[in-house]
């Protein structure tokens, strides 16, 4: 059962805004979270907006933006800053305006909205750091999934209908694969040998999709996804490949992720209804973090600071400072 706690502490400051013209046009636009690398080292958690930047920290602490939703003119986005004794600090930023969610060693993963209620996943350390409370919080308000006594993670949040899901997992020795619906845990992989991750999720009517890995005897994991709690395997399990996100539109089941090819270089990609096309680049470490598809249009980002429209390659910088886009959103006509 969920525990209700609250704790929100909400800081203003203007964002630092690296384009002079911050109005937007907010018809059919790209948004997506990330981070770029300052001149000093320190990683900036960071958007972009039709490829505009728009920097949520000045750079002093090093920060992290994993995830971005966009309702009417207003951007929100997940991550975290380390503090002084270099401890994450978990947050969300509207508009550039940050709300604290925690003042302990914590990470926020996923945000979305349902109607104004703001939800963030996440999960927060407790103890000697070798347990953690996975969690989220609605509106400020955090309610804990887990009890403190096991190491347990989020990885995303969605909002349908009322009911909240929470894709996550615990690490026991192995790492089990879970997601929480209103706060009851379903597990979706078991056994002594297995490790799986679940990494990403979406609801239609009542079906549940879950995206993630999953590696049995075997120490390489196969891409897949969960329908219902019932596994479909996207790879063989012969190369490293992982599902890193997952959508649902007109019927059709997208995910996004990567697979390794035969030399071990990995090779972006996405998934229509199992069957696998790979996208565009020139890198060989680069895999998909996120996929969206509005009226047909299929997106996704890829960690090495680019995205695809249609399997068109657009990157984010001409220079090497954006080396992660972490998620992506659409707002269309």
């Amino acid at each position: 059962m969920c525990k209700a706690k609250i704790f929100i502490l909400t800081v203003l400051f203007s964002p630092f805004v690296s384009c002079d013209n911050q109005e937007i046009n907010k018809q059919d636009s790209i948004y997506i979270a990330g981070v770029e690398l300052a001149d000093n080292g320190k990683t900036i958690a960071t958007y972009w907006a039709n490829n505009q930047k728009f920097s949520l920290t000045n750079g002093t602490n090093s920060s992290n933006a994993v995830s971005i939703f966009v309702l009417d003119q207003d951007v929100y986005v997940a991550g975290h800053e380390y503090n002084t004794d270099g401890k994450p600090i978990a947050k969300y930023w509207k508009n550039g305006i940050e709300t604290i969610l925690s003042n302990n060693w914590s990470l926020a993963t996923s945000i979305t909205l349902s109607g104004t209620d703001v939800y963030v996943a996440g999960y927060e350390q407790i103890g000697d750091g070798t347990r953690t409370i996975a969690k989220y919080w609605k509106n400020g308000i955090v309610f804990d999934l887990t009890d403190g006594t096991s190491y347990d993670f989020t990885s995303s949040i969605k909002v349908i209908n009322n009911d909240v899901y929470v894709t996550g997992g615990q690490n026991n020795g192995n790492l089990i694969a879970k997601y929480w619906k209103n706060g009851n845990t379903v597990i979706l992989s078991t056994g002594a040998n297995t490790n799986a991750y679940a990494n990403s999720i979406d609801v239609v009517g009542n079906d549940i999709y879950v995206a993630g890995k999953e590696a049995n005897t075997s120490i390489i994991p196969r891409a897949k996804y969960w329908k219902n709690g019932t596994t479909v395997n996207l790879t063989t399990g012969d190369t490293y490949a992982s599902a890193n996100s997952i959508t649902i539109s007109n019927g059709d089941i997208y995910v996004a992720g990567y697979e390794n090819s035969s030399n071990g270089t990995s090779v972006v990609k996405y998934w229509k209804n199992g069957i696998g096309v790979n996208l565009p680049t020139t890198s060989l470490t680069d895999f998909a973090t996120s996929i969206k598809v509005v009226a047909g249009d299929i997106y996704v980002t890829g960690e090495e600071g680019t995205y695809w429209k249609n399997s068109k390659q657009t990157r984010l910088s001409t220079d090497s400072k954006v080396f992660l886009a972490r998620d992506i959103f659409i707002v269309s006509k």
